[in-house]
C-alpha cells in the first residue's frame, strides 16, 4: 500500500505541475520541419507572461522584446542577466507595449545552472570526449594501417612489373600501374575519412550537449549514408580497386586468400562507419537521462526550447557578423551567446524569414573549414566561463592530434606513390628513389643454395651477406631522413594551425597583429605562413 499511494502521490504532484505549465506561456521556441511553414512559434521564448499588458492594435502579436533598451556585452556576471536586453531596432515589435520592459529573460541559463544541469545526467567533459576520440581513431587507424603495411612488404609478390606484364608502351600497362596505386593507398585514404568524421563527431557532441545543459534542445539534420559525399567517394574508389585483379592477372580463387589481409580491415572499417552514422543514435538516452531523477528530467525536458541544426547555423552567422563590427570584442559566458542565438531565431521568425536547409552546412568536408559555425561557435575567442575555456585548450590538444595523423598519413602517400613508380620503373633511381623507398617492409624472395658437401660456405654467400649487412645500413639511414623530414612536416602542420589560431583571436578582440620577433622566429624556424598572419601585438 505505501508503494501504491507514493506512486499515486508522485502522479497528482506531476499531473499538477502539468496544469501549472499549461496556465503559464511557455517558454519554448518550435521550428517546423522542412515542408510545414518554416517557423512555428508556440509562444514567446523570452519573456514571462504578462496577461495585464494591453493587446497591440489590430491583434498583432506583441514583441517580447523590449522597446527602449537593447543587449548590452560588456559583462559576463551571470547574476546580472538583465544587462543582456539592450535597443536593437530589429526587435522591435510595431506596438509594443511599455510594460514589456519590466520582462525578464526567463530561458537563460547562467553558468552557476548549467553546472547543476550538468550533474544530472550523465553529462562527459571536454577531457572526456576528447580522450574516447583519440583513443578510437588512432585505434582504428593503426588497424587499417595493417592493410597499407601488408601490401607494402608482399608488394614484390603481389604486384607484377606491368610494363613486362602488358607489354612496353601499351594502353593496358598505365591502367595497370594506376589501378594497384589505387588500391594500395585505399587504405590510407579510409584513415583521413575517418579521421574527418570523428573530428566533426567531436564538434556535434560537445554542442548538443552545452546546448541541452543551456535548456536548449538542437536538432540536427540527418544525411543518408549513402548521400554523404565523402562515403560516394569512398565507395567509387572501392570499386575502382578491383580493377587491379583483371589488370594484373589475378583473376583466381588463390587472391582472394592472398589478400584477405588486405580486405579484412577495410570491410570492418565500413561496418564501424555505418552503424555509427547517425549520432543522435550514440547521444544521451532516454533511460540514461531519467535514471538520476525522473522529476528532474520531465522538468528539463518541459523547460527546454527546440530549433534546428540549419536555423541556428543562420542565426550563429548573423549574430557573430554583429558581434565583429563592434568597438570592443565581448565577452560572454556559453549561456549568453546560445540566447543570442535564440533571440536572432526569434527576430527571423517573426520576420518570417525563409531558409533553406540545403544551404547548409552538411558534409564531412564542411567541418574542417575555417568558418564552420559549430567550431566558430564552440571555439569563440568571445566565450570566457571557465567550461568553454576548458573545452579549447582540449580542442586544441584534439586539433593538433589530428594535423599531426594527417600529416603522417600524407607523407605515408607520398612515398607510397613514389616507391610503386620506381617498382614500376617509371621513375629511374636518383637521390630521390634512395632516400623515400619501402624497401625496409619488403620481404625478399628466398633463393635455395644446395649445401657443400664439404660443409664449406658456398660460393659467394659471404659476399651477398655484407651486401644484405650493407643494404640494411643505408636503408637505416635513409629512414631516419624521412623520419626527420616528416617530423618538420608534422611541425609545419601544428605550427600553422596555431599561427592561423593566435592570429583570429588577436583581430576577433580587435587588436592589430603585426610583424615582430615572434613572428620572424616562427617563420625562420616553424611555418612561413607566420607572414600572412603575424602574432605580434601592436
Amino acid at each position: 500500500m505505501n508503494t501504491l499511494a507514493a506512486a499515486k502521490k508522485w502522479k497528482q504532484n506531476v499531473g499538477q505541475r502539468n496544469l501549472e505549465r499549461q496556465q503559464q506561456t511557455a517558454r519554448k521556441e518550435f521550428f517546423c520541419p522542412p515542408g510545414q511553414r518554416q517557423f512555428t512559434r508556440r509562444n514567446s521564448l523570452f519573456s514571462s507572461p504578462d496577461f495585464s499588458s494591453p493587446a497591440t492594435p489590430g491583434g498583432a502579436e506583441e514583441d517580447p522584446w523590449p522597446k527602449d533598451v537593447e543587449r548590452s556585452y560588456g559583462s559576463t556576471d551571470d547574476a546580472d542577466a538583465q544587462a543582456l536586453l539592450t535597443t536593437s531596432p530589429e526587435r522591435r515589435g510595431s506596438g509594443s507595449s511599455s510594460s514589456n520592459t519590466n520582462r525578464h529573460v526567463s530561458t537563460f541559463t547562467s553558468t552557476k545552472d548549467a553546472q547543476e544541469i550538468r550533474g544530472q545526467f550523465d553529462y562527459p567533459s571536454a577531457q572526456s570526449v576528447v580522450a574516447k576520440q583519440v583513443c578510437v581513431s588512432l585505434g582504428y587507424c593503426v588497424y587499417m594501417l595493417t592493410a597499407w603495411l601488408y601490401v607494402s612488404i608482399q608488394q614484390q609478390s603481389l604486384f607484377p612489373v606491368c610494363s613486362a606484364y602488358w607489354g612496353p608502351g601499351h594502353w593496358g600497362g598505365w591502367l595497370c600501374v594506376w589501378s594497384v596505386l589505387t588500391c594500395w593507398t585505399f587504405p590510407l585514404f579510409c584513415c583521413i575519412v575517418l579521421l574527418m568524421y570523428y573530428y566533426r563527431d567531436l564538434l556535434h557532441t560537445r554542442l548538443y550537449y552545452e546546448m541541452f545543459a543551456h535548456r536548449v534542445h538542437i536538432d540536427f539534420m540527418n544525411i543518408s549514408f549513402w548521400e554523404a559525399p565523402m562515403i560516394r567517394m569512398a565507395i567509387v574508389w572501392f570499386v575502382l580497386c578491383f580493377l587491379m585483379y583483371p589488370l594484373t592477372g589475378q583473376v583466381h580463387v588463390r587472391s582472394i586468400l592472398v589478400w584477405l589481409p588486405f580486405w579484412t580491415p577495410i570491410l570492418s572499417f565500413a561496418a564501424m562507419i555505418y552503424l555509427d552514422w547517425d549520432l543522435e543514435s550514440r547521444l544521451l538516452s532516454v533511460a540514461k537521462f531519467v535514471e538520476t531523477d525522473c522529476e528532474w528530467a520531465l522538468s528539463h525536458m518541459a523547460d527546454c526550447s527546440f530549433i534546428r541544426d540549419y536555423v541556428a547555423e543562420v542565426a550563429f552567422h548573423r549574430v557573430h557578423g554583429k558581434m565583429k563590427k563592434r568597438d570592443k570584442a565581448p565577452e560572454l559566458s556559453t549561456g549568453m551567446f546560445i540566447l543570442e542565438i535564440c533571440a536572432e531565431s526569434e527576430v527571423m521568425e517573426r520576420r518570417g524569414d525563409e531558409i533553406d536547409p540545403s544551404q547548409a552546412s552538411r558534409s564531412i568536408v564542411s567541418a574542417l573549414w575555417g568558418r564552420y559555425w559549430v567550431k566558430e561557435f564552440l571555439y569563440s575567442p568571445y566565450l570566457v566561463d571557465e567550461e568553454a575555456l576548458n573545452f579549447h585548450f582540449w580542442y586544441s590538444v584534439y586539433t593538433i592530434f589530428t594535423i599531426v595523423l594527417v600529416m603522417m598519413l600524407v607523407a605515408l602517400w607520398g612515398v607510397t606513390i613514389v616507391a610503386h613508380l620506381h617498382e614500376q620503373d617509371i621513375i629511374a633511381s636518383s637521390l630521390l628513389t634512395e632516400w623515400i623507398h619501402l624497401d625496409y617492409f619488403s620481404v625478399a624472395r628466398a633463393v635455395p643454395v644446395a649445401p657443400s658437401p664439404t660443409g664449406a660456405a658456398p660460393p659467394g654467400e659471404s659476399e651477398r651477406t655484407r651486401e644484405h649487412a650493407v643494404s640494411w645500413t643505408q636503408s637505416l639511414s635513409n629512414l631516419g631522413i624521412l623520419a626527420a623530414a616528416s617530423t618538420q612536416l608534422i611541425i609545419f602542420g601544428v605550427a600553422s594551425f596555431l599561427v592561423y589560431r593566435w592570429n583570429s583571436q588577436m583581430r576577433a578582440k580587435n587588436e592589430e597583429p603585426q610583424c615582430g620577433i615572434r613572428t620572424c622566429l616562427c617563420a625562420l624556424c616553424c611555418t612561413w605562413l607566420s607572414c600572412c598572419y603575424p602574432i605580434d601585438k601592436m
